[in-house]
């Protein structure tokens, strides 16, 4: 269940496969969705719906989701740590 909510997110959200979990300076868990040029749009966990939201911080919690080195920023003040499955 849990990579099929990370699809859900991709396909219901954003029509994209660039769409990603990541974490902000405060280590608040953000999704991102690719906007094209090279930017990124990030909308904070909160703004999911429940078992989007309950899943991703769970996934994160039990060490699934994990950094990969990749530090991504917006037109806005956000930037964010990429994080990946651990199965990707």
């Amino acid at each position: 269940m849990d990579k099929d909510v990370i699809n859900q997110i991709r396909f219901s959200y954003s029509q994209s496969d660039k769409l990603i979990v990541g974490l902000d300076a405060s280590s608040n868990l953000h999704v991102a969705m690719y906007t094209g040029q090279g930017s990124y749009d990030s909308r904070p966990i909160e703004r999911f719906v429940d078992e989007i939201r309950d899943t991703v911080r769970q996934l994160y919690e039990e060490g699934q989701l994990i950094p990969d080195g990749t530090t991504l920023s917006s037109h806005g003040p956000v930037a964010l740590k990429r994080l990946k499955h651990i199965d990707d």
